[in-house]
Formats: structure tokens, C-alpha cells, sequence
């Protein structure tokens, strides 16, 4: 059954609620991330759920994964209401969606910490297409991506675009100290986004909303 979003019914409140979520689900995992010493003080200070909706057919309405409730001790020592439920859908988006990454990049050289400059780079251009397992329970959504036997983020992820700027954030900088198109941090960042995805997104993980 297809289903299209009037993306316009998210009030402002909302819209802000779940892109907030979203933006402290990927602070969190980018702080724990293993990175070159050159590369300090990572963060992600703005998510943006963007004004395009996604194309879904749904498959199937079924009871939530049971992993959904051992993994949760608030709702595991509830009793299992019915009025929870999960949706089985096929998901397709390619829209306005947008991430905003910082970080301080540091030259060691002649001495520790010797040049250190902030980037910000700006994740856009998504796309993907995946089967998606969204499950309500209680006042939480439980979202996870389950398309195919052992889907991966690069599976998940068809198209990904990323811009980069060197300088202050959100300050004005002359020409000489910005620098475009560094080439070799944004394929970190990518690889690094793809990697969270894999691992804290792709069924057995999931991600957690409060409604």
C-alpha cells in the first residue's frame, strides 16, 4: 500500500523536536568516534529534517520486535499495551535533508597544536532506498533499517553529498583563509557517517524517538 506524508502537518515545534533528537543521536556517536590526531573536538551542532517527505509502501503491520522492549527497562516493566504496533514499509527519500559537522583541524608541526583551524562541513544531497521496520510503543518510535539479509549504510545510503568550508564558523573570513574541496576530510566524515549508519541504524540496532 503506497502512502504519501503531507509534510506541511509537522508544526515548527515538531519539526524542531525530531531534528533535535536526531542532531544529539549523531553528536553522540560522531564524540565516540576513533579519529587522527589531527582532527579535534568533532561535533554536530545542527540537523535538519528538511521540507521533503519520503515515498513509503508499506508491507506490513505487525506486534513491535521483541528487542524493542528487554532493550528499554522503562517500557520492559510495563505490560504490553495494545496499542502497540509496528509498520513494515519500503522507504525511498531523496530530498532536503542536511547535516551540519564541526571540527578543529591541527597542523603538529614545528610544535604541537601549532596551527589549529575550525571546519565545517555540510552533509546534503541524500538519498536512499531501504525497508524500514518503525515500531510505536508507549511514547517512544523505534526505527531501524531491515531491508535485505544484512543490509549495509552503503546499501542504505544510494547518494550522499558533502561541502566543506575551513575558517571560522559562522564568521566572516577573507578569501585567504577559506579553503574549499578539502578533499581528504570529507571522505573521512563520509565514511565516518556511513560507519555510524552500519552500526547504530542497521537491524540489530535501532534508534530511539520520544514522541
Amino acid at each position: 500500500m503506497s502512502v504519501e506524508f503531507d509534510w506541511n502537518r509537522i508544526s515548527p515545534e515538531q519539526h524542531i523536536k525530531l531534528s533535535n533528537q536526531l542532531r544529539d543521536f549523531f553528536n553522540e556517536h560522531f564524540k565516540d568516534l576513533s579519529v587522527p590526531s589531527f582532527i579535534r573536538d568533532i561535533s554536530v551542532p545542527k540537523f535538519d529534517i528538511g521540507t521533503c517527505a519520503p515515498t513509503i509502501v508499506i508491507t506490513d503491520i505487525t506486534d513491535p520486535y521483541s528487542e524493542f522492549y528487554s532493550d528499554d527497562p522503562l517500557i520492559a516493566s510495563s505490560a504490553t499495551s495494545p496499542d502497540d504496533f509496528q509498520v513494515t514499509m519500503n522507504v525511498s527519500y531523496e530530498g532536503d535533508l542536511s547535516i551540519e559537522i564541526h571540527a578543529t583541524i591541527t597542523f603538529n608541526y614545528p610544535s604541537d597544536a601549532f596551527i589549529s583551524l575550525p571546519v565545517k562541513f555540510t552533509v546534503t544531497g541524500i538519498k536512499l532506498a531501504t525497508t524500514t521496520a518503525i515500531a510505536f510503543i508507549n511514547k517512544s518510535i523505534f526505527i531501524t533499517f531491515v531491508g535485505g539479509p544484512g543490509p549495509t549504510a552503503v546499501e542504505v545510503l544510494q547518494d550522499i553529498q558533502i561541502e566543506s568550508e575551513l575558517g571560522s564558523h559562522g564568521q566572516n573570513t577573507d578569501n585567504s583563509s577559506v579553503l574549499k574541496n578539502i578533499g581528504k576530510f570529507e571522505k573521512f566524515i563520509l565514511e565516518r557517517l556511513r560507519d555510524i549508519i552500519d552500526r547504530e541504524l542497521v537491524w540489530p540496532s535501532w534508534i530511539e524517538l520520544r514522541r
